[in-house]
Formats: structure tokens, C-alpha cells, sequence
């Protein structure tokens, strides 16, 4: 099991791992190709010229699916989960399909120590341009340290993404 200082949800992603990245596959399901998708699209800009210039920071990733998306569009890409399982399907979902400009990193968004060590690595040297948290804030405990983190990690002018069942938020956080 996870090793989360608060027991929960990010046990039960890892238990339920396998089941997730089955249902969801290497294409997503509906509610992803008709939202989630889409919003991303819209809502988070890549360089076109230079693309792998735009840094995302991908927190609590799954099996990568937005990860994944934003990669073949060109963006470099940091994908975390606290679930050592999911973050296991995204590297699988990412090496058959030959997604680049991935970088990967576990990292449990209810643990400072996490964020701490994260900004202290060459991961997270320049900050990124967006930091996406998609369909995962409402399973996450606590967002203490996700909330004191955000202002390290994001570049001046960066964008926070947040997509949930009911609403999708983009938040411009500027330093």
C-alpha cells in the first residue's frame, strides 16, 4: 500500500490501479474525449513554435491520460502520482506509445516532504508554466501542501488547471 501519512484514498487508487488503467485503456472513455480533452485543449497553451518550452507539472497523473495528450502536442512534461501502481501504468501507457519529453516522479500531494524534495530536484529547476490537477483534487485529503507549494512551482504569469466532475478552473497564479 501507499505510504500517505493519511490513510485513504491514495491506498485505495493503489489497490484499485489495474482496474482504472483497464477502464480507462490507451484512449480514455467518453467523459474524457468529450470534456476533458477539449478543455485541455482550450485551456492549456503550448508554444507552437517551441513547443517542448511549455513545462507541465502533471500532479496526481493516473495512467497518464492528460500527461500523455499533452506530450503529443509537444509540451515536456513532469507526470507525479502518489500511487507507485498508476504511476507504474503511465510509464507502460508511455512506452508503447512512444510519448516523449516525459519525465516522471512519485510525489503524494498530501506531504510537504514530497513537494520539498520535488523543488529541490532539477525537475522542477525554472518552475513550470502550468501545473494540471485533473479529475483528482476532490480525492486528495488535505491541500495544505499542495496550496504552499504551488507559488514555488509555477513560473511568473504560470496557470494552475484544475479539472473535477463538476467544474474545470484555470487559475493564474502570478509571482
Amino acid at each position: 500500500m501507499a505510504n500517505s501519512q493519511i490513510v485513504g484514498t491514495l491506498d485505495s487508487w493503489e489497490a484499485n490501479a489495474a482496474f482504472w488503467d483497464a477502464g480507462m485503456g490507451a484512449n480514455g472513455n467518453e467523459y474524457w474525449n468529450l470534456l476533458q480533452k477539449p478543455y485541455l485543449q482550450k485551456l492549456i497553451p503550448v508554444d507552437e513554435e517551441h513547443p517542448e518550452r511549455t513545462r507541465i507539472l502533471d500532479l496526481a497523473t493516473g495512467n497518464g491520460m492528460a500527461s500523455r495528450f499533452l506530450a503529443r502536442r509537444g509540451a515536456s512534461l513532469v507526470a507525479t502520482d502518489g500511487s507507485k501502481e498508476m504511476l507504474k501504468y503511465c510509464r507502460q501507457r508511455c512506452a508503447e506509445e512512444g510519448a516523449t519529453g516525459m519525465q516522471f516522479q512519485e510525489l503524494d500531494v498530501t506531504k510537504p516532504e514530497d513537494f520539498e524534495s520535488l523543488l529541490a530536484s532539477p525537475l522542477a529547476v525554472g518552475g513550470f508554466d502550468v501545473v494540471l490537477i485533473n479529475m483528482a483534487i476532490m480525492d486528495i485529503e488535505t491541500l495544505e501542501p499542495l496550496a504552499d507549494a504551488l507559488p514555488k512551482l509555477l513560473k511568473p504569469n504560470g496557470m494552475c488547471v484544475n479539472g473535477s466532475w463538476d467544474c474545470v478552473v484555470a487559475l493564474m497564479l502570478r509571482n
